[in-house]
Order: C-alpha cells, then sequence, then structure tokens
C-alpha cells in the first residue's frame, strides 16, 4: 500500500490538460502491486485497499445480490502466481468496465485494478469499490511481462477455465502475517473496534449439549477472551464431524464428548477470522461471528466416540475434516498445474458452498 501526503480532489471546475510526454509520472512509481499470496493480509480490511496486476480469463454471467440490491458479475483473474482468483464488479462499474471485459474476454486482457477490497467470499476475493479505476493497457514493464506470460500458457489458461480450477483455488485460505494478527485485548479495549479481523487463540465449545452446526465458542489469548459464534463449514471443522454424522449421532440419541472436544482444543492455537455483526457507532457490545477456521496441523479428529467411528466409515460421500488427510488429497490430485499453486490449508466442504449460495449466488 502507498502512504499518500497529499490529496487532490477534481471539481466541475478544475481544469485538466493533457501533458507532455516528458513530464509523464511513470506509473511503476506510483503503484504498489500486491501479490496474490499477501490477499489474507487485508481480507475483511474496512480501510486497507490492494493495487492488483493480472488478468481476466473467464467471466459469470450477471445476477442481483438481493442482500447488497444491486447486480454484480464476477471475473476470473490470474497471473504468475497460478492461483486464480475471482474479481467482482458491481452494477456502477458493469455498463463501463465491466462490458469492456467480456467483449475483450478472448484475448485475456491485462489490467491493473485499483483500490480493491480483499474479501473472505469465495474463501477469497477481491471487490471493485466506488473509488477503484480498472487501468487497461497499462504502460508498465510488469504489464507486459504478464501479457507475454499469458500468450506463453494458454494450455494452463484453458484448464483452469474447462476444469474449473478456480473452483477449487479459491476453498482455500492462508494464514495472514503475525503483523496482522490482533491480541484480543486490543479489540476488547478498542474505542473504535474493527469490522473484521485475525485472531491467534484457543477455543473451547461453550455449549454443552451440541445438536446443530450453530454454536458458541470462548476464544482466549495471553491478553484476554471473547466469545464468538460459528456455524456451518468452519463449526464441521471445529467438531471434526461433518453435518451428515451430526445428524445420524443425534437420531441415535447420542450426545458429543464436549470435554473430549475441548481437551484436543487446548492443544494448540488456531487461527480465527471473526467480522462484527454490530456497527461501530451503536453502543451494543459487539457480536463476533467465525467466518474462517484454520485449524492446528496437529489436531485429530476426537469430536466422535469411538462407537460413532464405525458409522462414519460406512459414509465414504461424507467430506473429511483431517486436516492432514485434506492435504495429502489435494497434492495427490491430477489438476494440471495445481502443484504450483500456494496453498497451505484445505477449507473444502459442500456445506460451505451451501451456505454461501444463499447469500450470494452464483451462476455459471
Amino acid at each position: 500500500m502507498v502512504d499518500y501526503k497529499y490529496q487532490m480532489i477534481l471539481n466541475r471546475s478544475a481544469y485538466i490538460r493533457a501533458t507532455e510526454k516528458e513530464e509523464e509520472l511513470p506509473l511503476d512509481n506510483v503503484y504498489r502491486l500486491t501479490p496474490f499470496a499477501q490477499f489474507p493480509d487485508f481480507m475483511g480490511s474496512s480501510e486497507d485497499r490492494v493495487d492488483v496486476l493480472c488478468s481476466v480469463i473467464h467471466f459469470h454471467p450477471v445476477h442481483f445480490v438481493a442482500t447488497k440490491g444491486k447486480s454484480v458479475q464476477e471475473f476470473v483473474i490470474v497471473n504468475q502466481e497460478r492461483c486464480p482468483m475471482f474479481l467482482s464488479l458491481w452494477e456502477e462499474s458493469l455498463h463501463e468496465e465491466g462490458q469492456r471485459l467480456v467483449n475483450n474476454i478472448h484475448k485475456n486482457p491485462v489490467i491493473l485494478a485499483t483500490r480493491l477490497a480483499v474479501t473472505s467470499f469465495h474463501g477469497i476475493s477481491v471487490n471493485a469499490q466506488p473509488n477503484s479505476v480498472l487501468l487497461f493497457d497499462a504502460p508498465i514493464a510488469e504489464a507486459q511481462e504478464l501479457e507475454s506470460w499469458i500468450n506463453a500458457n494458454n494450455e494452463y489458461i484453458e484448464a483452469v477455465i474447462s476444469q474449473k480450477l478456480y473452483e477449487k483455488v479459491h476453498e482455500t485460505i492462508t494464514a495472514p502475517s503475525d503483523s496482522h494478527v490482533r491480541k484480543i485485548a486490543q479489540v476488547i479495549s478498542s474505542s473504535n473496534p474493527p469490522r473484521s479481523f485475525w485472531i491467534k487463540a484457543k477455543p473451547q465449545i461453550v455449549d454443552r449439549d451440541q445438536r446443530m452446526l450453530q454454536f458458541q465458542i470462548q476464544l482466549s489469548d495471553k491478553t484476554g477472551t471473547l466469545n464468538a459464534f460459528i456455524e456451518g463449514n468452519e463449526a464441521e471443522k471445529l467438531l471434526t464431524i461433518s453435518a451428515e454424522q451430526l445428524a445420524k449421532y443425534n437420531n441415535q440419541n447420542k450426545h458429543l464428548d464436549i470435554d473430549k472436544i475441548n481437551n484436543n482444543l487446548e492443544n494448540s492455537d488456531r487461527m480465527f477470522h471473526l467480522r462484527s455483526t454490530i456497527k461501530i457507532q451503536q453502543e451494543t457490545p459487539s457480536r463476533y461471528i467465525v467466518t474462517t477456521y484454520l485449524p492446528s496441523s496437529t489436531s485429530s479428529s476426537t469430536a466422535v466416540e469411538s462407537s460413532d467411528k464405525e458409522t462414519s466409515s460406512n459414509s465414504p460421500k461424507t467430506p473429511t475434516t483431517n486436516v492432514e488427510m485434506t492435504d495429502e488429497e489435494t497434492s495427490a490430485s491430477n489438476q494440471p498445474e495445481m502443484q504450483t499453486l500456494p496453498v497451505k490449508r484445505d477449507l473444502s466442504s459442500t456445506a460451505k458452498q451451501t451456505q454461501r449460495s444463499t447469500k450470494h449466488a452464483k451462476q455459471d
């Protein structure tokens, strides 16, 4: 990101003229490009924005998002990192920039997109903001290098589109750098608390008689404690049990061994991305929801008693939540180029797709 000392505001009376070629300010001195791998550091921030150089290779149809009250279109973007991402353009950008991308999609246009917000939708993606700018044919060396790379990697581009590799990659989120992880005391004592943030904490399940994949947990680090709600796919990973397994368990009138789960959760700190559901200007205490949970690499499946292992083994279609097994499955994948993607943790789950589709349906 760039820290600007001055800000220029143009009004209707401003006079603008084209500058002489020798007086032009080189764009590589203006923008500090953010690699895709650093997106988790900015995820959910209400202030930080990223400038991204990418090639647009695919798009989905425009669709209406009821919760936003406006239309959106999603584009698949790539660069040399081989980690496809989604770029969302809202209706204020669709008629010009969006239509230009659609009309030139066969050329895999290279764009410089500025002031994008990083969100947790699709696992991780970028959203255009009202003040975002999409610059086509940016006169910088990096743009020419990316265009050459795109032309030399047509097979990879075709594989991303035909095999929908972007749907596999966007289900992965990596932990942010330590500088973007907050202490709990900083969050709860702040007069201007963040709307979303990462913390590293030990979780404990508060609800003892757990029969749903939506419950309250207590998160603690060395500085303090806060409560948050967790549900859906993230709850599956915390309990190390799928929604289908939990339903079968409840039908058998069995109870999860919460003490055993909590004892396992105490073994190590885990990464959580939280979002506040209370507006900052309100005096009501913030209510936090876990949007992303990254399990510890040493965690083991302890949610179900040994008597239930036979039931889970008879459900081959149930997605596993053991992290090490998931990583092995990922590395064993035969998808082209997937081994080069910077994937650190797999968050894949059919429950996640079901949960997200009701909030932000994507047409393919």
